[in-house]
């Protein structure tokens, strides 16, 4: 027993075992107005904007892959600001569409106005 201890704590005093905030993760950021964690609620409020990069951070994630329904469209300012303020602390973001029908072409239109 003593041993693996010593293994384990000489792993970690030399960095070979991440430590949880090393970690690259990506969590899906769905915009449910209905969930005070939802996008809705979230992108455009200073005060829980800075608490959620706070908690990304915190737990090592690197990527969101954002819903944000329409807003992208009515709000790009918003929409922009958000993606800045994670691009400033190291996140990628991605923007997460779920509509099946714009792979055909004549929806298309409507796809690239989205992006």
């Amino acid at each position: 027993m003593k041993r693996w201890t010593f293994i384990l704590l000489a792993c970690l005093a030399v960095g070979t075992i991440p430590a949880q905030a090393d970690l690259h993760r990506g969590v899906w950021f769905w915009r449910n107005g209905s969930s005070p964690y939802g996008s809705d609620n979230i992108v455009g409020s200073s005060s829980q904007e800075t608490a959620t990069v706070s908690f990304f951070k915190k737990y090592g994630i690197r990527r969101v892959y954002g819903s944000y329904g329409n807003r992208p469209i009515y709000e790009p300012s918003i929409i922009a600001s958000w993606n800045e303020r994670l691009h400033l602390k190291g996140i990628q973001s991605q923007l997460l569409l779920a509509e099946n029908s714009w792979i055909f072409p004549a929806n298309r239109g409507a796809l690239l106005d989205r992006i």
